[in-house]
C-alpha cells in the first residue's frame, strides 16, 4: 500500500511529511534497523538557553530506510544561525536544510540542497509554548551538485508538513 500524506496538524502530534517529485515521503525507520545508524524521526527543539522560553533551538531529522529510489534518505533541518525562533513565520534562511539519498543501485548517493529560489519555504504555522508545540509547512526546490557550479539531478519537494513538541526526541517503528 501506498503511504498517504499526515494532515496538517497543530496538536504536537509527532508528525512529518512531504511529496518529492509528485511523491509521498514520509519516514520508516524500524527500530531493529537503528543500529546502522538511521533514524526515523529525531528532533532537538528546545529554550535556546536557560533564562526564558523563547528564542526556541531548531533541528529535526527523518529519515526512510527505502522509500527513495535506492534505498535510504534522509531530511536534515538544523538551525543554522544563533539567533534561535521567536516565533511564527518563514524561517528558511535560518535553517541549513538538506536531503540525502540513495540515488543509484550501487549504492552512491546525493545530497541535496536548498538554492535560492523565492519559492523556497520553511514556515513555523504554531509555537506553544504552554503545551510544547511546535508546527508547520515548507516547499522548496533542491539541487546536487558534482562540482560548484555543476547540477547533478534536483527535487522538488511540495506539501511538507510537520508537527512536533517541543523536547528532545527520537523515534522509529516497532
Amino acid at each position: 500500500m501506498s503511504p498517504s500524506l499526515p494532515p496538517v496538524t497543530e496538536t504536537g502530534a509527532n508528525t512529518f511529511g512531504c511529496k518529492i517529485n509528485g511523491k509521498v515521503w514520509v519516514p520508516y525507520y524500524p527500530c531493529t534497523d537503528i543500529n546502522t545508524g538511521g533514524t526515523q524521526i529525531r528532533y532537538n527543539i528546545a529554550p535556546l538557553n536557560s533564562n526564558s522560553i523563547l528564542p526556541i533551538k531548531f533541528s529535526l531529522i527523518a529519515g526512510n530506510v527505502n522509500q527513495y529510489k535506492y534505498g535510504p534518505s534522509f531530511f536534515n533541518f538544523i538551525q543554522g544561525t544563533s539567533g534561535g525562533i521567536t516565533g511564527p513565520g518563514d524561517i528558511k534562511d535560518s535553517l541549513l536544510i538538506s536531503f540525502n539519498a540513495t540515488t543509484d543501485p550501487s549504492g552512491q548517493g546525493l545530497e541535496y540542497d536548498q538554492s535560492g529560489s523565492s519559492s523556497n519555504s520553511f514556515q513555523i504555522t504554531k509555537i506553544d509554548t504552554v503545551n510544547g508545540i511546535v508546527s508547520g509547512v515548507f516547499q522548496f526546490t533542491m539541487y546536487a551538485y558534482t562540482t560548484p557550479n555543476a547540477i547533478a539531478d534536483s527535487i522538488s519537494v511540495t506539501e511538507g508538513r510537520f508537527d512536533v513538541r517541543i523536547a528532545n526526541y527520537s523515534y522509529c517503528s516497532h
